[in-house]
């Protein structure tokens, strides 16, 4: 039999008799017996040099059993394999791949936990993803999702209590799952599914077509009776505008009244030190005291209270004569507020365009070197992390090794169409990425970078809590774009960014604590002058805390749960398209470089270096920011994901009490050096 594809012999005679070879998908597959597998991995990746793992998975097939799948490659040329194999449902059994592939590992445990294949000779093969209660296997075509299992309506109740909408009450079934009412033996036989709230049913809502919403109400008359009443807008003669008031002639078309129906009683109180015994606005030209009838000025009163009476003790003209006009109020000539003169021998003093000129240019170079940054670091976690993972990527963007691949994304990105969801909510749905980006953006204003005074942008008495707390605002950003956009998944990514709140700021803020009470300042060039070299040995487990809590607050691996494309797509930025995740993505990289400089500043001393003079600060600053940035790459290349409860363990049990420890070292430090 010839060679396939790229194979240099048949397959048989690389494989073993039993072993077929195809062209999948434009990629070379290989099955291979079960008990042959891990012998056809190595046979890979020694005579194919197919050195290169990429992933193992497994597909369950009904009647046939597990299809477990592996996929190499060998680099130099780029040739491609997948190598498959099955197991019966019966005995899922497999030899580890581990033996001749380390990086399986992770892969089979994944395998075992979703589909329940076993892979002997497996260290250790627990749960990687699901709680350790979980029972069951999820992809596995026999598991019952527990979204199957019908759900009650939200808000209705069940048949016996009060008020329940019916005897049979329809229930929630999720995507996929036939209505009852279509399909099976109740076709036809259960009342419709409940509408929205306040929802009529009928094509006009309760009414006949061409009909008027009827506009009547029953007032109960004094006998028990009730009577029709107009209501219309208030002070409107013909519509109801006297709905209370008195009618001379008693007929229904001025106030709405029947003859022969009394108006309802005027609440009576005890008249006041020089007041009329009727009250005041008992006169004839006092109509604002009557139910539903307007002031002499046109002020409405509020429906079904009359207008206030006028206190007792003041005087006005009475009788037919007297004037009803309002007289417009005269403003004073002078300003009410004098004009502050400055003291004797206290020049007064304007903003110079030279300090205008100073602080905007302070600004600009603040932002360009930290918006520089988040880009350099981006395109720096693309190489290294191919590099540290084996595998190629796109090299042709600028011609040097791919030098201007962020730029070809940005151009990219641009190009993309802005796509907003029908049902999401517009307004915040646009807002979010500039709400995630804003913070981080102002907290780089407050990071110095070097020790001369214009190497900061600002410069703020109270610099810790500043950064800590605009800081916060940014997972805003996260929280509205997953209530806005009217996805499941962006909800849910949402609900986990503001679960692992309760993880990391309280950890962050302690850490902070212990470097602010060292030097005795909450300034951040404070801090940076006070800073001594002898404290990295004692300040080192803060260092370690706030950095992680750190990454836990920007979603970076492995604490990237709200947006685990496995589980939930791509959490709260699901939805989001074309610039707008371009800007979600800057974020992600401002907040990295916010989060190395600030571990710089506050735990590595920031501009000192161990030689140097102090011109050259901003040198040091930067690399120290660039060295933390390299080790936020190689984080996310080395460790899987953590689950939820696991981010809430490692905070509470370790981090939190590991701050506290570090606050009460910082105490017994100070009073010995004092």
């Amino acid at each position: 039999m010839s060679a396939v594809g790229w194979l240099p012999a048949p397959v048989e005679e690389l494989f073993g008799p039993e072993a077929t070879a195809e062209e999948s998908y434009e990629v070379l597959t290989v099955d291979v017996p079960s008990a042959s597998w891990t012998s056809a991995l190595r046979t890979a990746r020694d005579e194919l040099g197919c050195t290169y793992f990429d992933w193992l998975s497994a597909v369950d097939e009904p009647g046939t059993g597990f299809r477990v799948a592996a996929h190499v490659a060998a680099l130099a040329p780029v040739r491609r394999l997948l190598l498959r194999t099955t197991v019966p449902h019966e005995s899922a059994v497999l030899e580890s791949a581990i033996t001749v592939y380390a990086g399986a590992a992770w892969h089979e445990r994944e395998t075992h936990e979703m589909f329940g294949v076993t892979f002997e000779g497996h260290p250790a093969l627990d749960h990687l993803l699901l709680p350790e209660t979980f029972e069951g296997h999820p992809l596995r075509k026999d598991f019952v999702l527990a979204a199957r299992v019908a759900k009650a309506w939200p808000g209705a109740k069940e048949p016996g209590e009060s008020e329940h909408g019916g005897p049979k009450r329809r229930q929630m079934l999720p995507p996929g799952v036939p209505d009852p009412n279509e399909w099976g033996p109740l076709k036809g036989q259960l009342p419709p599914a409940p509408g929205p709230p306040g929802a009529r049913s009928g094509p006009s809502g309760g009414r006949a077509p061409g009909t008027r919403r009827g506009s009547r109400r029953r007032r109960r008359g004094a006998s028990g009776t009730t009577h029709p009443v107009r209501v219309g807008r208030l002070g409107e003669p013909g519509r109801g505008g006297d709905r209370y008031g008195d009618s001379s002639d008693g007929d229904s078309s001025g106030g709405g009244r029947p003859h022969g129906d009394p108006a309802p009683p005027f609440p009576q109180r005890e008249p006041g030190l020089g007041e009329p015994a009727g009250g005041y606005g008992t006169g004839t030209h006092d109509t604002c005291t009557q139910y539903g009838r307007s002031d002499r000025h046109g002020r409405h009163p509020p429906l079904g209270r009359p207008v206030a009476p006028r206190p007792p003790g003041l005087r006005r003209r009475t009788g037919p004569g007297r004037s009803t006009r309002r007289h417009p109020r005269r403003r004073p000539r002078t300003p009410r507020t004098p004009t502050r003169t400055p003291r004797t021998g206290q020049p007064t003093r304007r903003p110079a365009v030279n300090d205008v000129l100073d602080v905007t240019l302070r600004l600009l170079v603040v932002f360009v070197v930290f918006l520089t940054f988040p880009l350099l670091i981006g395109q720096t976690e693309h190489k290294v992390m191919a590099h540290m993972q084996g595998r190629l990527g796109p090299m042709y963007a600028g011609g040097f090794h791919g030098w201007a691949q962020l730029v070809a994304d940005g151009v990219k990105f641009a190009q993309k169409e802005d796509v907003v969801p029908a049902g999401a909510d517009r307004r915040i749905f646009q807002l979010a990425p500039a709400v995630a980006l804003l913070p981080y953006l102002l907290v780089l204003l407050a990071i110095p970078i070097g020790p001369s005074e214009g190497a900061v942008g600002e410069v703020i008495d109270a610099g810790v809590f500043f950064v800590l707390a605009v800081m916060g605002v940014g997972v805003l950003g996260a929280l509205m774009a997953g209530w806005a956009s009217a996805n499941k998944f962006s909800l849910l990514g949402g609900l986990r960014t503001a679960a692992q709140l309760l993880a990391y700021e309280l950890p962050m803020l302690l850490a902070a604590a212990s470097v602010a009470m060292a030097a005795g300042t909450v300034s951040l060039p404070g801090i940076l002058d006070a800073f001594e070299w002898w404290w990295l040995p004692w300040q080192i487990v803060g260092a370690i805390v706030f950095f992680v809590a750190g990454l836990a607050e920007l979603q970076r691996p492995p604490f990237d749960m709200p947006v685990a494309d496995s589980e939930i797509i791509f959490g709260a930025y699901t939805e989001y398209t074309g610039l707008r995740f371009a800007l979600f993505l800057l974020a992600e990289y401002a907040g990295i470089v916010v989060l190395c400089g600030l571990t710089t500043v506050l735990f590595l001393g920031g501009w000192h270096g161990p030689w140097g003079e102090d011109g050259l600060g901003w040198v040091w600053t930067l690399l120290k920011t660039a060295l933390l940035a390299f080790v936020v790459i190689w984080l996310r290349v080395t460790y899987p994901r953590l689950r939820e409860d696991q981010l809430q363990k490692l905070s509470w049990t370790l981090l939190v009490p590991l701050a506290l420890a570090q606050i009460a070292l910082t105490g017994v430090v100070k009073v010995v050096i004092e």
